[in-house]
């Protein structure tokens, strides 16, 4: 998946509930990145959600927060696909 601030590598599923056009994945960090201290999380990592949303332009009116919903991305096949455990 591709945003205009990042790219992410996940593993996408087709299901009737969601609507056509749409993506959904829980919020998370990844578990990943140097220095994180957290050995228990990263022993199961995930992809980063957080990378792929604009926190310097789209932000809440209110509270000054990135906007995590309606985030637009593109989707395509990565060359090889990871192992998901």
């Amino acid at each position: 998946m591709t945003s205009s601030t990042a790219a992410v590598t996940a593993e996408l599923r087709l299901d009737e509930d969601v609507r056509s056009g749409v993506a959904t994945m829980p919020h998370g960090w990844g578990h990943t990145g140097a220095g994180l201290g957290t050995a228990r999380a990263a022993s199961t990592p995930g992809a980063n959600y957080n990378a792929l949303v604009d926190d310097t332009e789209r932000l809440e009116a209110l509270t000054n927060s990135p906007v995590f919903n309606g985030v637009r991305i593109d989707v395509a096949p990565t060359a090889s696909r990871p192992q998901i455990p």
